[in-house]
This record gives C-alpha cells, sequence and structure tokens, in this order.
C-alpha cells in the first residue's frame, strides 16, 4: 500500500525556497495549489469555497466520541436515542464544513 502524499502549506509570504522540479505547494493566500516547475512557481486551477453545487476544500472536522452504545439483539430507544445523536452531530459538522446545506 502507498503511503499518503503530504503537500506542505502555507501562506504566499511562507511559500519556500526549493530547487526540487515538482515540488507541489499549497498557497493558502490564494487557495491554489502551485508546482515549482524549476523556474517559477506554476498555479494549478484554483479550489473553489464549496456550496450544493460545487466540491471545494474543508478542515477536518474535530474528532468526536462516539455516543451510541454498542447494539444489542434488538434495538432499545437508548440505542436509537444514540444513534439519533450521533447523526445530528455528523449533519452539523457537515454544515459547518459546507459539506451540507442549511
Amino acid at each position: 500500500m502507498a503511503k499518503p502524499k503530504y503537500i506542505l502549506s502555507g501562506t504566499l509570504a511562507e511559500r519556500p525556497n526549493v530547487t526540487t522540479v515538482g515540488f507541489e505547494f499549497f498557497n493558502t493566500t490564494s487557495n491554489v495549489l502551485e508546482i515549482w516547475n524549476g523556474t517559477t512557481w506554476q498555479s494549478c486551477a484554483p479550489i473553489p469555497i464549496a456550496d450544493v453545487t460545487i466540491k471545494g476544500l474543508v478542515s477536518k472536522a474535530a474528532a468526536s466520541g462516539n455516543s451510541a452504545a454498542e447494539p444489542s439483539e434488538t434495538y432499545i430507544q437508548s440505542e436509537i436515542q444514540g444513534i439519533l445523536s450521533e447523526l445530528r452531530d455528523l449533519k452539523s459538522k457537515l454544515r459547518t464544513a459546507g459539506i451540507l446545506a442549511s
């Protein structure tokens, strides 16, 4: 399995001095991925702000523990309430991230 690729990011002022052709940097000033071609930084297409029809760049939500208990053979009311609570929490995070419309 391939290791995940991490891309350095920062403001325009934080852009690194590099010599490696193909080095990638996500410019948070312009929200654009830039690639060093050996002479200059080349901008890729900008990443749009997400809305109900456009996918965009979003931040990872904070971790939250599971509030639902492990289910028994048949669900009881408290288990269903725990599941609904987690679904509401997920929907709230998706709205905050701009993935789910309000």
